[in-house]
């Protein structure tokens, strides 16, 4: 054993994003690691089996795969992929580990975010776009397929200078002009919702045309509607300050706005049974100081809200519903952040994924299968990320990868537990 050195963060493997299959069988997760020649981040897709008996699997390999969502049958994985430049929507058959990847979206500004329709049959996902391309696109127009290799060059050049062109300078009028972390330059384009077969040579179909970003996709149990949050004073400057929740009918994109509050209203995810809709919701003055509350919502639009963790006091994040219809989030608290559990008029709530005795945890993202089980990322003072497993019912999760077992073997990590 040695101390840790600065050259081992770079060995460091990250884990995230993971997702159970409907079978519980297998979760599909991301795993991150470094590439010190080309100074980058490399993404790649893996599964591993919640029976834990087995090694995870190395599903891709392009090194800038994310995002993996499993279809309602579990034949399927849909995911994004910028192995071909911008990033699109694959997928890839899964009836047991394996299989060839093939892009289901083409689109010149890329796609995120997909989501399979409740039977299956389609995928939701957003797409960035300005008013200009939106236009060309519901024109029909487009630049004829290249003939030859030398064409498919000359047109991705072109393109590649256009885009360098594009916002040099950039003319900013409003804020933000940066995105959250400041990495990067907000381009006057806005993430718009697309929903398409899942089939190949599918055409996507656009149900959004509005400069202001779209959020958080959720399907109703119907397949007839998308639930989404964008800022309803997209023209102001801090939009999403004014976020609410929409209802966009997919046969036509009608979109419906459902809450009228002086609240951020965030995250829309509906019930189970079809009759609520829970969603965070942060209070518009003093935004950025106040504690954000899990809320519920009848799923019609109408009614009164309930504030489920007001008490609580507690910032709750990623609600997601049980199959019994109980609420799960994720909130900060003492250090830690795990994972809770509450009824839908909030008079009980109880942590459900704990801190080891006399430590920390870090739950960085979770997933819930229709029997009740919960997959989720955690990392500890002492251990980086790892996928965890915990089936309903159960009282203790199982670890499931141990991605930085190597590395921990060979140094020593003196744990901190200073606040």
């Amino acid at each position: 054993m040695r101390p840790i050195a600065l050259d081992d963060f770079m060995r460091v493997v990250d884990v995230e994003d993971p997702h159970i299959s409907p079978d519980e069988r297998w979760i599909a997760y991301v795993q991150r690691t470094i590439d010190r020649v080309e100074n980058s981040y490399k993404t790649h897709i893996w599964l591993v089996a919640t029976s834990g008996d087995s090694d995870p699997i190395q599903l891709s390999r392009s090194g800038a795969d994310s995002q993996p969502r499993w279809s309602p049958d579990g034949s399927m994985l849909a995911f994004t992929s910028a192995r071909g430049g911008k990033p699109q929507i694959h997928l890839i058959p899964i009836r047991e580990p394996g299989g060839e990847a093939y892009a289901l979206t083409k689109l010149s500004t890329g796609a995120n975010s997909p989501l399979w329709s409740p039977d299956g049959a389609m995928i939701a996902f957003l797409s960035p776009s300005d008013a200009t391309e939106r236009t060309w696109e519901d024109s029909g127009d487009s630049e004829p397929p290249p003939a030859n290799k030398l064409e498919a060059r000359q047109q991705r050049e072109r393109r590649d200078l256009a885009e360098s062109r594009r916002n040099d300078p950039l003319r900013a009028t409003r804020i933000p002009y940066r995105d959250g972390y400041g990495k990067s330059f907000m381009d006057g384009r806005y993430q718009q919702v697309y929903v398409v077969d899942a089939q190949a040579g599918a055409t996507p179909r656009r149900l959004t045309d509005i400069d202001a970003d779209h959020a958080a996709l959720s399907w109703t149990n119907d397949g007839q509607y998308l639930l989404t949050f964008r800022p309803a004073e997209h023209l102001a400057d801090e939009p999403s300050r004014f976020d609410a929740l929409y209802r966009i009918r997919v046969s036509d994109g009608e979109a419906q706005r459902l809450t009228h509050e002086e609240y951020a209203d965030r995250n829309p995810v509906m019930s189970p049974d079809g009759q609520w809709i829970a969603y965070v919701r942060t209070p518009q003055e003093n935004l950025y100081t106040r504690v954000p509350l899990l809320t519920v919502m009848p799923a019609a639009g109408g009614g009164a809200r309930r504030d489920l963790t007001l008490e609580f006091d507690r910032s709750a994040l990623d609600p997601q519903w049980l199959p019994d219809g109980r609420l799960c989030f994720r909130a900060h608290s003492d250090g830690s952040t795990e994972i809770y559990q509450t009824t839908p008029d909030g008079t009980s709530i109880k942590k459900i994924v704990a801190a080891p005795e006399g430590d920390f945890t870090e739950v960085q993202g979770y997933d819930i299968s229709s029997q009740g089980g919960i997959v989720y990322a955690a990392s500890m003072p002492e251990t980086p990320a790892e996928i965890f497993w915990k089936a309903a019912g159960a009282t203790e999760p199982v670890q499931l990868t141990h991605v930085n077992a190597a590395l921990l073997d060979e140094v020593i990590v003196q744990p901190t537990h200073e606040i």
